[in-house]
This record gives C-alpha cells, structure tokens and sequence, in this order.
C-alpha cells in the first residue's frame, strides 16, 4: 500500500476538511442544499479512499499468496462493489 499512501493520506484530509466545513455551515446555518453537496462530496471522497485501501490490500494478499483460493475475477468484484 506504500505507493498509494500518499492518495490515500490526501484524500483522507480532504474528507476532514470538508467535514470541518460542513459543522462551520450548520453552525452558520447554511442552506440545506449547500450542506447537502458537501455532505455528498465528503461521502465520495470517503468512498474513493476506501476502495483504494482495500484494492491495495487484496493486491498484496494475491501477490503474497494469501487467499490464493480467492481469484483476482473475484476480488475485481468485490472493488467494483465496495465502489457502489
């Protein structure tokens, strides 16, 4: 997962940012649909981090042979799953 880190550690931050953005519009009492977007564009970039975690990590386990009963048609499925 090492060269995906760095994505993984950004995206992350963007997350938090735009969570610490959207409690600043609450407080300020936004309109509900500007909370909306950044609730939609925080969920996305949460999504996104995650599917690069867990395809890294899938990627290692079928390289080191780890759930080799596992086939890498089965583990595109799960990615393509967990990106939903």
């Amino acid at each position: 997962m090492n060269k995906n880190t760095a994505d993984i550690k950004k995206r992350l931050n963007n997350v938090a940012g735009q969570i610490n953005g959207i409690v600043r519009m609450i407080d300020e009492e936004k309109e509900c649909l500007a909370i909306i977007t950044q609730l939609k564009a925080a969920k996305a970039g949460l999504a996104k981090a995650s599917t690069i975690i867990v395809q890294s990590y899938l990627t290692k386990c079928l390289k080191e042979g780890r759930n080799s009963t596992v086939s890498k048609a089965e583990v595109e499925k799960l990615i393509l799953e967990l990106a939903r």
